[in-house]
């Protein structure tokens, strides 16, 4: 049976066989992203793991409606499990799992602040909103900020990436990370981003639209774009 078959017929039964049956037709896909994220010191059969979960995950939750071909949309899933796995990966400190949890809160505090107040917030407010001392946020910090920041900008010729023609060098694979990255931004920083990226609005539009001052549409943009030089680096 084909691939499309398989598919198909898991579809109409989600037996365990069948599911097996698509995971094995679609496993070329792990190798794949493996070879794509392989890093000095990582090691190729744990990538392939953590490609295969994506690709599990991809399988369980596929909607037979969807108008995206499994392929494309199985990819996305494995490109993303993996791209999160690196970026841990690739600490410079291993954070311990509460640190991890704190790191969580911190985003969180960030940006409901940054909405709330209208620009980027202190290191009190942050740790007011977290309940934590401000010691706390400032470990925290440290932590965050040891990693290495790549800009977009030098990377791809545009401050977004723009999600460029292939003749400008960048590939599919990488705009679909791109495109994680861009979707892992809150709702408001999302909208900035691709309303003065991809619409082509000014910092004035689209305070206007979001009854937000240039000022505070500029801080939040600028905040959005270290977030997506953190996820593509």
């Amino acid at each position: 049976m084909t691939s499309d078959e398989l598919l198909s017929a898991y579809v109409a039964d989600r037996s365990r066989t069948n599911r097996d049956a698509v995971l094995a037709a679609f496993d070329y896909l792990c190798e794949r992203g493996a070879r794509k994220f392989t890093r000095s010191g990582t090691d190729r059969a744990d990538l392939i793991q953590v490609a295969a979960i994506g690709l599990i995950k991809a399988v369980t939750n596929y909607d037979a409606h969807l108008k995206t071909p499994f392929e494309a949309y199985a990819w996305i899933i494995v490109l993303g499990e993996l791209m999160h796995y690196v970026r841990d990966y690739e600490r410079p400190i291993r954070l311990p799992r509460r640190m991890k949890s704190l790191e969580k809160q911190y985003l969180l505090a960030v940006d409901t602040l940054s909405v709330r107040v209208g620009r980027m917030p202190t290191t009190g407010e942050i740790a007011a909103e977290m309940s934590v001392p401000v010691s706390l946020v400032d470990e925290i910090r440290t932590v965050r900020h040891g990693g290495k920041v790549v800009s977009i900008e030098a990377e791809t010729g545009s401050p977004l990436g723009e999600l460029p023609a292939s003749n400008t060098g960048l590939s599919t694979d990488d705009k679909l990370v791109l495109m994680l990255a861009i979707n892992d931004l809150g709702e408001r920083e999302r909208t900035i981003v691709l309303g003065a990226f991809a619409s082509g609005l000014s910092q004035a539009e689209l305070g206007t639209r979001l009854g937000l001052s240039q000022s505070q549409i500029s801080k939040l943009m600028k905040k959005a774009l270290v977030k997506i030089h953190r996820a593509v680096a």
